[in-house]
C-alpha cells in the first residue's frame, strides 16, 4: 500500500505586485523541463498559500524530491522550491503499529538505542512533555533531538528543536517579563519595535491592538517578543495574517454558508456544506458521521464562506476513530489512576475508586505533602471494563510557600479591566460577599468602547492580600450608528434542529421591547419525530438585524411500553446498585436514569437495568422503545437513601519492632497500605496509609568506675563487673538499647622514677604529683607538683600519685636518693654511641648489640613523641619536626634501660 502526501507550500513574488499567480506544476527528484511537470491551477493571486494532494504511489521506497514552481499572468516561471521526503512501503493490511518508547540526545547523536530514554503512552502517535535536565548545560544554542520506537522494534526519524540555554548566575528563577513589542515584516532591531504594555510574570499571553491601516492587500508577517526585568529579549514569535484588498467592506460581511471534508481538501465549494445562522463569526455543531472511517486518527477540516463571496481559511481538528466503536455503548469506565510531573507507566500510578459508568467527574484526594512551592502537573486517566486505557487528561495547579493558611482564606474583593491589564490593584474595583468562591454579575459600563471585540478581565483577592488569576470573556460592540440601545425586537421565529435560513423558521410575534425574557411559546411538535431534538430561537429587530439563536435540548415521547419495577432494599452505601426488574425484551432500543435533580445519569448506567445512585433522593428508570422515549408515567421512581462510603488518607510513623493495626490487618514493615473496614450502616470506610517505620536505636558502651562506685542508668544501678542491657525511651517515643559493660576497680600506678641530669621524672600517667623530701618525714615539696622535678641540690626524693579516676587512690613511691646532679644520662647496658650531641635535628644511635632494642623519644615533660626499633647497628632519628628544646632518648632492652638527653639546637 501507497501513501499520499500533503505539502504545504509558500511562494512570495518580490516584485511586480500586479502581478498574479495562475499555474503550477509539480516534479519528483528530476527536473522534465520548464512546463512538462504535472500541473496545478491557481487562483489569480500575488502568493499562495496552498495544500496540494500528490500520489507516491508510482514511487519507490526511500528517500525522494519534490520540486514545485509557478507561472504568473505574463509567462513567467518561478524558481522551485524543493521538499526532501521518505516513502515508506506498507503491506497491505499491516495492523497499526503503536509507539512504545522514546529517547532524546543533545547536539549529538549518540547512536540509535543509546539516547537518554523517556516513557510515553503507547498509541499511534506521541505528543507529551519531556523533563530536559540542563544544569550542565553550556550557556548557548543547543540542538534537542527525538525519535521514537514502535512495538515492532523500529525507530523513527528524529526531530529536532533549537533552544538557548542562558548563563546560570543570571538568576533566572526569579526573572519576570515586564515589556513587550512588536513589528512588521522588517526587524528595527531590538528595542526599537512598537511597545505593548503586559502583566508582569514569568511569561506572556494577551491581546495586542494591531493597527493595519495602511498595509497593502495580501500575506504580512507580526512578530512579538518581551524583556525581563534583568533587561534580557526573548527571541521573536511571528504569525502570518492576510489584509484584504476591500478591508473596508468587512465590517458589514456575513458568514452566509460552510463545508467540511475529512483528510483530503477536495477543493473549494466542493466538500460536504452545513448550514449556520448569518454572522460575522460561527460557532456550533457539526453532525459528522464516522460510519466507514478506519480506526486511527483522523483529521476534520472547516471553512466558512461570507456574503462576498470570499471563503476563509479552512480550521481543523484531530479525533480518533476506535477499532470496535459499536462495543463503546457498553464499555463502563471501572478504575482510574493519577500521577504528578512524570508518567510512571500504565498501571502504576496512584489508584482511585470511581462509580462505574461511561464518563467520569469527580473528586480525587491528592496528597501534596512534600511538594516544593511552585506549579505541578497532575495527570488522570482512566480504564474501561475490557480493559482500556485512556489518554490522560491533565491540569495544573500552584503549592503556596504556606498552604496551612488556605483553607480559612476567603475571597474580599474584586477588579475588572478591558483588553488592557492595568496592573494589579489599578483595575476597576467590585464588591462581592466574602466567601472561598465568586459567581455573580458586574455592571461594565461600554459606553467608550469602540465597535469590535473586546476581551474583560476580572481578578479577585483574598483576606491574605493574595491576588487570583484573571479570567476573561470576549464581547462585541456594535456602532452607534446601529442605534443598538434604542431598537425594539419586533418578531422572531423558531426551528427544529436545522436551520433554514434567518426569516425561513415559523414566525411568532413578541412585545416591541429592546430585551425579552420568559417568552411563552406554543410549540407544534406533531411533525418530529420520537427522541432528542433540539429548538432554536431568534428575534429581528426594527434594523431587520437578526440576533444569534438561543438552543434548548428537548425530548419527544413515544406510545407507552413496559412494566419495569423494583422491590429491592431502599437504603444503600455509595456503589451499590439499584436493579429493575420486569423489562420487557422486545422493541427496546435503551433504557436510561434520571437523578434527584432531574438530569439524566448517563455516567451511571452499567447495564440495561443497573444504575449506582451518588446521592439520596428519588431515581427514576425510563425505558426506551425503538420509536422513542417513555415518558415518567410508565417510568419506576425509587427513592433511596445513601449511606456515604469513606476515603481516607494518613501518615503513620512507628517505631521498629511495633505494629500498626487497621482492622484485622497489622502492618510492620514501610510502606502504602490499602484497608476496607465497615461503617456502623456497613458502608465501606477505605484507609490509605503512608507508613514510616524509624530505624532500630541501639547503643554500646564501655564504663570504667573506681571501687566502691556504681553506675546508674534507666532506673538501675549496678555495683559489679558484668555486661547490661537497658531499655530507654528516645526522643521520638521509641525504644533505645544501650548494653553497658562495666568495670569495677582501682587502677594500677607505676612509682618507677627516672633520674636524667638535674630532673626527676615519674613514668605514671593520668596522676597528679606531689614531690616529698624523704630526709624530712616526707614533707611535700613545694610547688613540686609536675611530671619532671629539676633538682636545686642533692638529696633523697619520693613522689605521691593520686589517680584521676579514682580520686581516693593514692600511692607513695621508694625514696630516690641523689648525690651527683651532673649525671646527664643513665646506662644500663653499654657500647652505645648517641651523637652529635647538641644537634640540627638529625640524632643517630649505634650499637653492635642492636637486636631487642627499642628506642622512644618524649620531651623534657615526658609526653611520648614517637618509638623505633633498631633493626640495623646505626638507626637515623630525626627531630626535624619539632621545635628546639631538650629531649630524652629511653632505649630498652629487656629489662634494661639507657637514657640518654638530647639538645635539639
Amino acid at each position: 500500500m501507497r501513501t499520499y502526501i500533503a505539502l504545504l507550500f509558500t511562494f512570495l513574488i518580490g516584485s511586480g505586485f500586479s502581478q498574479q499567480l495562475t499555474r503550477g506544476e509539480y516534479f519528483f527528484d528530476h527536473d522534465p523541463g520548464i512546463g512538462n511537470g504535472n500541473t496545478f491551477m491557481l487562483s489569480n493571486t500575488a502568493t499562495i498559500s496552498e495544500s496540494i494532494n500528490i500520489s507516491t504511489a508510482s514511487l519507490s521506497a526511500g528517500f525522494h524530491s519534490l520540486s514545485i514552481r509557478v507561472k504568473n499572468n505574463l509567462g513567467r516561471w518561478s524558481h522551485y522550491e524543493n521538499k526532501s521526503f521518505y516513502v515508506l512501503v506498507i503491506p497491505v493490511g499491516s495492523p497499526l503499529t503503536n509507539v512504545v518508547a522514546g529517547e532524546y540526545f543533545l547536539d549529538t547523536d549518540p547512536g540509535i538505542g543509546n539516547g537518554m530514554p523517556f516513557t510515553l503512552t503507547p498509541g499511534t502517535n506521541f505528543s507529551g512533555t519531556i523533563n530536559l535536565p540542563i544544569t550542565s548545560v553550556n550557556k548557548g544554542f543547543h540542538n534537542l533531538f527525538i525519535r521514537v520506537k514502535d512495538n515492532l522494534g523500529r525507530w523513527s526519524h528524529y526531530e529536532s528543536k533549537s533552544f538557548y540555554v542562558l548563563d546560570s548566575s543570571g538568576g533566572q528563577a526569579a526573572a519576570d517579563v515586564v515589556a513587550g513589542e512588536w513589528f512588521l515584516e522588517t526587524d528595527p532591531g531590538t528595542g526599537n519595535g512598537t511597545p505593548f504594555t503586559l502583566t508582569a510574570g514569568t511569561s506572556f499571553s494577551g491581546i495586542i491592538d494591531l493597527s493595519i491601516t495602511g498595509l497593502s492587500g495580501g500575506f504580512h508577517n507580526m512578530f512579538i517578543r518581551v524583556k525581563d526585568n534583568l533587561g534580557h529579549w526573548s527571541h521573536y514569535e511571528s504569525k502570518s495574517f492576510y489584509v484584504l484588498d476591500n478591508s473596508g467592506s468587512q465590517a458589514a460581511a456575513d458568514l452566509v454558508a460552510g463545508e467540511w471534508f475529512l483528510e483530503n481538501d477536495p477543493g473549494i465549494g466542493n466538500a460536504t456544506p452545513f448550514t449556520l445562522t448569518a454572522g460575522t463569526s460561527f460557532s456550533g455543531i457539526i453532525d459528522l458521521s464516522t460510519t466507514g472511517l478506519n480506526a486511527g486518527f483522523h483529521s476534520l477540516f472547516i471553512r466558512v464562506k461570507d456574503n462576498l463571496g470570499s471563503w476563509s481559511h479552512y480550521e481543523n481538528q484531530q479525533f480518533y476513530v476506535l477499532s470496535d466503536p459499536g462495543s463503546q455503548v457498553t464499555a463502563d469506565l471501572v478504575t482510574g489512576e493519577w500521577f504528578l510531573e512524570n508518567d510512571p507507566g500504565i498501571g502504576n500510578a496512584m489508584p482511585f475508586t470511581l462509580t462505574a459508568g461511561t464518563g467520569f467527574s469527580g473528586i480525587i484526594s491528592v496528597p501534596t505533602t512534600g511538594l516544593n512551592t511552585g506549579f505541578h502537573n497532575l495527570f488522570i486517566r482512566v480504564k474501561d471494563n475490557l480493559g482500556r486505557w485512556s489518554h490522560y487528561e491533565s491540569a495544573l495547579f500552584y503549592i503556596l510557600e504556606n498552604p496551612g493558611n488556605s483553607t480559612t482564606t476567603n475571597l474580599i474583593s474584586g477588579e475588572w479591566f478591558i483588553d488592557s491589564d492595568p496592573g494589579i490593584e489599578n483595575g476597576t474595583s467590585f464588591s462581592l460577599i466574602p466567601g472561598t468562591n465568586f459567581s455573580g454579575m458586574i455592571s461594565v459600563p461600554t459606553t467608550t468602547l469602540s465597535e469590535g471585540f473586546h476581551l474583560l478581565y476580572a481578578r479577585v483577592k483574598e483576606d491574605q492580600g493574595r491576588w487570583s488569576h484573571y479570567e476573561s470573556a470576549a464581547f462585541f460592540i456594535l456602532s452607534a450608528s446601529q442605534g443598538t440601545t434604542s431598537t425594539n425586537f419586533l418578531k422572531g421565529e423558531y426551528f427544529f434542529d436545522s436551520d433554514p435560513g434567518a426569516g425561513n423558521g415559523i414566525a411568532f410575534a413578541v412585545p416591541a421591547q429592546t430585551s425579552i425574557s420568559n417568552l411563552p411559546l406554543a410549540l407544534d411538535v406533531s411533525s418530529l419525530s420520537d427522541g432528542d431534538h433540539r429548538i432554536h430561537i431568534r428575534l429581528q429587530d426594527e434594523n431587520r438585524k437578526w440576533s444569534h439563536y438561543e438552543t434548548r435540548n428537548f425530548y419527544i415521547c413515544g406510545d407507552l411500553i413496559g412494566n419495569p419495577s423494583y422491590t429491592g432494599t431502599t437504603v444503600f452505601c455509595q456503589g451499590n446498585q439499584i436493579n429493575i426488574t420486569g423489562i420487557p425484551v422486545n422493541n427496546i432500543s435503551s433504557v436510561f436514569w434520571t437523578g434527584p435533580n432531574g438530569y439524566r445519569l448517563q455516567s451511571l448506567v452499567l447495564v440495561r437495568n443497573n444504575a449506582t445512585p451518588a446521592m439520596s433522593g428519588e431515581y427514576r428508570f425510563h425505558v426506551v422503545s425503538e420509536g422513542g422515549y417513555h415518558c415518567d408515567t410508565n417510568s419506576i421512581a425509587v427513592n433511596v437513601v445513601v449511606n456515604p462510603s469513606f476515603n481516607n488518607y494518613q501518615q503513620v510513623t512507628l517505631c521498629h519492632g511495633d505494629t500498626l493495626t487497621i482492622g484485622n490487618n497489622h502492618y510492620t514493615s514501610a510502606g502504602f497500605y490499602t484497608t476496607t473496614l465497615q461503617t456502623t450502616k456497613g458502608c465501606d470506610s477505605i484507609i490509605s496509609t503512608s507508613l514510616n517505620v524509624l530505624p532500630e536505636n541501639k547503643k554500646d558502651q564501655v564504663i570504667q568506675l573506681c571501687a566502691g562506685e556504681a553506675y546508674s542508668i534507666g532506673g538501675h544501678i549496678y555495683t559489679t563487673n558484668g555486661t547490661y542491657i537497658d531499655t530507654l525511651t528516645d526522643t521520638k517515643g521509641c525504644d533505645s538499647v544501650v548494653t553497658t559493660h562495666l568495670s569495677i576497680g582501682n587502677p594500677v600506678i607505676s612509682t618507677q622514677i627516672t633520674f636524667i641530669d638535674s630532673l626527676l621524672i615519674a613514668e605514671a600517667a593520668n596522676v597528679s604529683y606531689q614531690w616529698l623530701d624523704c630526709e624530712n618525714d616526707l614533707l611535700p615539696i613545694s610547688g613540686a607538683t609536675n611530671k619532671q622535678f629539676h633538682l636545686m641540690k642533692n638529696g633523697v626524693y619520693a613522689v605521691r600519685l593520686t589517680s584521676l579516676d579514682c580520686p581516693d587512690v593514692s600511692i607513695t613511691s621508694n625514696c630516690f636518693e641523689v648525690n651527683n646532679l651532673k649525671i646527664s644520662s643513665q646506662q644500663a647496658f653499654g657500647k652505645v654511641k648517641v651523637y652529635p650531641n647538641p644537634n640540627n635535628g638529625l640524632v643517630y644511635v649505634e650499637t653492635d648489640d642492636f637486636n631487642g632494642i627499642e628506642i622512644k623519644i618524649t620531651d623534657i615533660q615526658g609526653r611520648l613523641l614517637n618509638t623505633l626499633t633498631m633493626n640495623e647497628i646505626k638507626t637515623r632519628i630525626s627531630l626535624e619536626e619539632y621545635a628546639a628544646g631538650t629531649y630524652i632518648l629511653k632505649l630498652k632492652k629487656g629489662d634494661l634501660h639507657n637514657l640518654y638527653k638530647i639538645i635539639k639546637e
